[in-house]
């Protein structure tokens, strides 16, 4: 049998299956401070150990934001797209995120998401703050075997390029 320390009260032994700490030093926790007579101090160290494991990992938009920008930089597009599907699930509403998310499906040949975002992000702006919306949207479109609308959306495209 191994010993594993799991924070700085529990140590649990580990057989030759998996026990999940996070349900175990909960528990374990709850069991030295049950040997205490201090109801109101039991009620904050179980209110601390929940926020901390609820939080423990968590990292903000901007971190996931920033490291996705990096990871498109440099050309390491799955994780670009990892970062920025973690940025969609915490705020999906800021322009920037949708387009940098829609590129990042598009270089790891997701046509199919892309397209989605693409069209996401062109119906919102109508190509004044993206202007290759649209063109990239008939891009996707083609992408998907969406031949008709790919061309009526380029033709658009080009007809807007012209003015």
């Amino acid at each position: 049998m191994q010993s594993a320390k799991v924070g700085f009260l529990a140590t649990l032994f580990i057989a030759e299956f998996s026990i999940s700490y996070t349900f175990l030093v909960p528990f374990h926790i709850f069991r030295i401070i049950s040997s205490r007579k201090k109801v109101l101090m039991r009620i904050i160290l179980v209110f601390v150990v929940l926020l901390s494991v609820k939080y423990a990992e968590a990292q903000s938009w901007n971190e996931y934001f920033e490291a996705g920008n990096d990871a498109l930089e440099s050309e390491d597009y799955f994780s670009s797209k990892y970062y920025f599907e973690k940025c969609m699930e915490l705020d999906s509403t800021v322009f920037d995120l949708n387009v940098r998310y829609a590129e990042s499906l598009r270089l790891t040949k997701h046509y199919q998401l892309a397209e989605y975002q693409y069209d996401k992000v062109f119906s919102k702006d109508k190509g004044k703050l993206f202007p290759l919306g649209q063109f990239k949207l008939g891009e996707m479109l083609y992408m998907n075997g969406k031949y008709k609308a790919a061309v009526r959306n380029f033709k658009k495209f080009k007809r807007k390029k012209k003015k």
